[in-house]
């Protein structure tokens, strides 16, 4: 099958497209990446997108528009995946949709909501779409994430080495693949805060001006205070329980503005401010292995976009002693492009009716097929599961 994964993480940058094809295996789904490109969010829409997610008052009718809007600009970024990859849409089997993640409260019941209307994108591309993954993980008593682990053991399971894949999105996550394990096997949990208190930092500091601290080149200038670190590492999150899942909710604008103000009392520059608030990042990964009885694993890959972040890799290596760390495009998968290749499998396994989650990670009652199917000019009854 040819499949079209979309992603758009907790940072709201922009949305990940990649065009994968994937095939059956006798022990688990082989993956070849085809093409990947990145689509920046228009300005305008991505303040209204932040302005949802710091729960800033929206009407539902504009809220309806705002899912409207990001469908297209999902459906924009598959056609120009397609075009890269050298597909036309028509030959693309399935588009797998993560959507825009614009709350998430964990709890009894957790409540996560993603917008991108698939039917929108169903209708734009004509491809059977796939999404709202994690509905059915929360509808079972789930927490809807982190979703990506079933993934990550088709794709970086390795026969004799025991690995951890890391994603530094807005929020990290960690997957934990024992050597040769199977997906019984697999464990895995949110981190904590990767780009999202950095990035709220960079433009609190900046004054807008700057998105994000690129490479981490501010930090690298600074000295990190463990007064900020220790105001990080103080937020409920880190007294749950583990595995578990967090968001935007707990490590906000509002977080970031408190670790700003912290910093000024205590007379730091900015690169300091930032210095410590990488730090923090790092050791709350550190942290969240030892927690998850990982602190031992040989081998970390990093993905996402705090992999191209030089201080933060420098700092968890440090966090992390005798521990091999690289990122994912040493496995041959690039580490921007992970998480849309994830839940490009995720749409895969949901068309075979095979269970997307691991329910010993979520918290769900049990394995469960994950995704809404929204047909496409494509479908033809069970054409697409008979591939």
């Amino acid at each position: 099958m040819k499949v079209i994964g979309l992603m758009s993480g907790t940072s709201m940058d922009g949305i990940d497209a990649c065009v994968v094809e994937i095939r059956r295996h006798a022990d688990r789904p082989r993956i070849r990446s085809l093409a990947v490109t990145t689509q920046r969010y228009p300005r305008a829409l991505r303040a209204r997108l932040l302005g949802l997610a710091e729960a800033l008052p929206f009407g539902v009718l504009e809220v309806a528009e705002i899912s409207e809007r990001v469908a297209y600009a999902f459906s924009s970024a598959a056609s120009a995946a397609a075009c890269k990859a050298g597909v036309d849409l028509g030959k693309i089997d399935l588009i797998a949709s993560h959507g825009q993640t614009v709350g998430h409260r964990p709890g009894r019941p957790t409540l996560t909501v993603q917008i991108g209307e698939p039917s929108w994108i169903a209708e734009a591309t004509g491809v059977t779409t796939i999404a709202d993954f994690r509905c059915a993980d929360t509808a079972a008593g789930g927490e809807g994430a982190p979703l990506v682990p079933m993934a990550h053991h088709a794709m970086f399971t390795h026969a004799r080495k025991s690995r951890a894949i890391q994603n530094l999105g807005g929020i990290g996550n960690v997957t934990l693949l024992p050597a040769g394990c199977r997906s019984d096997s697999v464990r895995g949990s949110d981190t904590g805060p990767a780009n999202i208190l950095i990035d709220s930092c960079a433009q609190l500091l900046s004054a807008g001006r700057l998105r994000m601290d690129r490479g981490g080149r501010m930090a690298a200038r600074g000295t990190s205070d463990e007064r900020i670190v220790r105001e990080v590492l103080a937020q409920r999150f880190f007294r749950r329980r583990l595995p578990a899942s967090t968001g935007r909710e707990d490590f906000g604008v509002d977080l970031a503005r408190k670790l700003v103000s912290i910093g000024k009392r205590a007379r730091l520059d900015d690169a300091s401010i930032l210095a410590s608030v990488t730090r923090a990042t790092a050791r709350s990964v550190a942290r969240s292995y030892r927690r998850l009885g990982a602190a031992g694993v040989e081998e970390v890959y990093v993905c996402g976009g705090g992999a191209r972040n030089c201080t933060l890799l420098a700092m968890l290596s440090e966090e992390l002693p005798g521990t091999r760390l690289s990122t994912t495009d040493a496995l041959g998968t690039p580490a921007d492009f992970v998480e849309a290749q994830a839940f490009a499998m995720l749409g895969y396994l949901a068309v075979l009716g095979v269970a997307g989650n691991v329910a010993e990670v979520t918290g769900a009652r049990g394995p469960r097929v994950l995704g809404k199917i929204v047909p496409g000019k494509n479908y033809v009854g069970t054409e697409l599961r008979r591939r």
